[in-house]
C-alpha cells in the first residue's frame, strides 16, 4: 500500500464516519516522534472529530470523547537500516480535565494500525500488518476558543499476539491540532 493509498484510505474513512455521535467539531493535526529503544522517526497527520462532552454522574469530569484517522510515515534514524513504510491508524480517545476550566487535560486512548510493511527498522518483524496502538497523553487547549491543542503522547503498538513474532514497540509523540 502506498503513502497516498493509506492517505486516501484514512481521509476516506474519516468522511465515512461523520455522523457518528453528532458533530461537535472537526480538527486536524500532525505530530511528529520516535521510537524508545529503536532508531525510528514518526510523522503522523490527522483528521479528527471532537465529541460531546460525557458526565457519567455528578461525581465525575465531564469526559471528552474524539476518535481520528490518520497516515503515518515511519522511517529508520541514524543509518540503521530498514526503509521508510507507512500506516493508516483509527483511534478513538477519552479525555478527562485536569483544570477546572479544561484547557489542561489528560487522555487514553486505543486504536487500530495498519503497517505497509512489517519491517520498519533492522531487521524488527512486527509480526502482521495490523497492530493495537493504545496510548496516554497530557494536553493543552490554546487560543480564545481553545481551537488549538498542544499534546504529549506516549504510545505502544503490538499485535496482541496474533502472530507468534510480536516485539510491539513504545513511541512517543507531540502533536498539534487545529479545530475547524
Amino acid at each position: 500500500m502506498s503513502i497516498a493509498r493509506s492517505a486516501i484510505a484514512a481521509l476516506t474513512l474519516g468522511a465515512s464516519l461523520s455522523g457518528v455521535a453528532g458533530a461537535a467539531g472537526w480538527e486536524v493535526g500532525g505530530a511528529v516522534g520516535g521510537a524508545f529503544g529503536e532508531d525510528a522517526g514518526i510523522a503522523r497527520l490527522t483528521v479528527g472529530q471532537r465529541l460531546p462532552a460525557w458526565q457519567p454522574t455528578d461525581a465525575w469530569p465531564a469526559l471528552a470523547p474524539r476518535w481520528e484517522a490518520g497516515v503515518d510515515g515511519w522511517t529508520p534514524l541514524n543509518g540503521t537500516g530498514g526503509h521508510t513504510t507507512a500506516a493508516v491508524t483509527v483511534r478513538a480517545a477519552l479525555a478527562a480535565p485536569l483544570t477546572d476550566d479544561g484547557r489542561c487535560y489528560v487522555e487514553a486512548g486505543t486504536g487500530l494500525m495498519l503497517i505497509e510493511d512489517r519491517t520498519v527498522v533492522g531487521d524488527l518483524d512486527w509480526g502482521s500488518a495490523l497492530q493495537f496502538d493504545s496510548h496516554l497523553g497530557v494536553g493543552l487547549r490554546l487560543g480564545a476558543a481553545r481551537q488549538w491543542t498542544v499534546a504529549a503522547e506516549v504510545h505502544h503498538a503490538s499485535n496482541g499476539s496474533l502472530s507468534e513474532i510480536n516485539p510491539g514497540m513504545d513511541f512517543a509523540l507531540l502533536a498539534l491540532r487545529y479545530g475547524l
